[in-house]
Order: structure tokens, then C-alpha cells, then sequence
């Protein structure tokens, strides 16, 4: 069966749903997996049904009437009008068997003018060398000690995860790591608890500009997972 927990989260309703990869797929759940094709792995069927079942559960906290989940060409979800969603899912190495743990995240929204975005990691292994592929010049300079501080890159990975999927349905476009860059950080970042940081995002000709908040968290049932999520508000012509 699956697992749901909600999380209380300052940018919208957050919920975590964990599947073991071999449950058993019911009938109702089967519905949810139309837009897969049939030679789909087990584990893509499972990572697609824990994100919708998250994201209609997050929908339903939301105050969204019960809706269709479509799929943008983009591969997006397609929510209803008025909120904004995002998901990912992280593959879990549990004592009982391998399992899958999805988040999503909904806010009530204006429509084309607020978007969230939402992202899952798992805190090991560390990868180390992949710091000056996902900071920039002046976010490496920030490193205390200059020593690569793999907390602090895994932090900025997820948070420019979810930099993208917040400002994709606007943009329609790919955001590299090195188009947005995180301020407002904390010297020993991430933080027990929860933390907001914000970001700048690089603007090419003609597109709109963003306010970005991220907030950052470790659930507390979960310490190896890192959940960043991010709210970016378009700004004013």
C-alpha cells in the first residue's frame, strides 16, 4: 500500500508518497499510468504512480476539484487551472526491498504569474567533483575555505532542479545550472529545520524576469532525503 505523509511547507501543499517497486498495481492505480507505454519498467511505472498519487493528493489538500492529470509535450503534469504542480521521485534502498518515494508539490496560484517547483534527492553518495558543473564562479567563492562542501553542492543541485521546473512552463526552454545562481545562502547551508534562500536567474531577450524563493527541508522521518522546492513570482514588464 502505499505510504503518504504531508509535510507543512511555506509555498504550498507538499506531499511524499513511497511505493515499494514490487507492489502490486491495483485497478484504480492502473487508470493513473494512461500516458506510459505498455513496455514501461517496473521501476518508470512505479516512479510515474507515487508522483501522480501525489500530486492528486497534494491537488486535493490544495482545494482542487478532483481532475484528470494530463502531461505536457514537456512532460510536465498539467494541473488545473488556478494551481501550479511539480513532482520528482527518488529510488530508496530500504531494508524491506527497493522502493520509490515521490513528491509533489501544488499551490493555489495566478495563472501565469506564480509557479512552484519541487525537487527530490538522497543525500549519499557524495559526488564531489561535479561542484563546477553545478556552481557558478562566484557561488564556488562562497565555499567556506574554498574546500567543496558536498551538502552545500548537493543543496544548490536541488534547488536549481527546481528553479527549472518552476519557470519551465513559462520559459518552454532548457535552464542550465550555470543561469542561476543562489544569494542570500548561509555560510554552514543546508540547516536542520528548513532554510529559504533566493536565486537570480539569467534573462535572454524578450523573456519575463523572476522573483525566486527556495526553502529548503529534511523531512524528519527521512534525514537522507533532501527536499528543495522553489516559488517564482514573474515580475512587472
Amino acid at each position: 500500500m502505499p505510504v503518504f505523509r504531508r509535510l507543512t511547507h511555506p509555498f504550498g501543499q507538499l506531499v511524499l508518497v513511497e511505493l515499494r517497486l514490487d507492489e502490486a498495481v491495483d485497478e484504480t492505480s492502473a487508470s493513473l499510468l494512461v500516458h506510459l507505454p505498455t513496455s514501461a519498467s517496473s521501476l518508470r511505472r512505479t516512479n510515474y504512480l507515487a508522483g501522480r498519487l501525489a500530486l492528486m493528493e497534494a491537488l486535493r489538500h490544495a482545494g482542487a476539484e478532483p481532475h484528470p492529470i494530463g502531461q505536457s509535450p514537456r512532460g510536465a503534469p498539467i494541473v488545473p487551472l488556478g494551481f501550479s504542480g511539480s513532482v520528482s521521485h527518488k529510488r530508496l534502498r530500504r531494508a524491506e526491498g527497493p522502493s520509490v518515494v515521490a513528491a509533489a508539490l501544488v499551490a493555489k496560484v495566478e495563472p501565469g504569474q506564480v509557479t512552484v517547483g519541487v525537487d527530490l534527492e538522497t543525500k549519499a553518495p557524495a559526488r564531489p567533483d561535479i561542484a563546477s558543473r553545478i556552481l557558478t564562479a562566484i557561488e564556488q567563492r562562497g565555499l567556506v575555505g574554498g574546500e567543496v562542501d558536498w551538502p552545500r553542492v548537493l543543496a544548490s543541485f536541488s534547488v536549481k532542479e527546481s528553479i527549472y521546473k518552476a519557470v519551465d512552463p513559462l520559459l518552454q526552454r532548457y535552464v542550465a545550472f550555470s543561469e542561476a545562481e543562489l544569494t542570500d545562502v548561509p555560510a554552514h547551508w543546508p540547516t536542520p529545520g528548513g532554510a529559504f534562500v533566493r536565486a537570480l536567474l539569467a534573462r535572454r531577450r524578450g523573456e519575463p524576469s523572476f522573483e525566486l524563493e527556495a526553502f529548503l527541508q529534511t523531512p524528519a522521518e527521512d534525514p537522507d532525503l533532501l527536499v528543495s522546492a522553489v516559488r517564482a513570482t514573474r515580475r512587472p514588464h
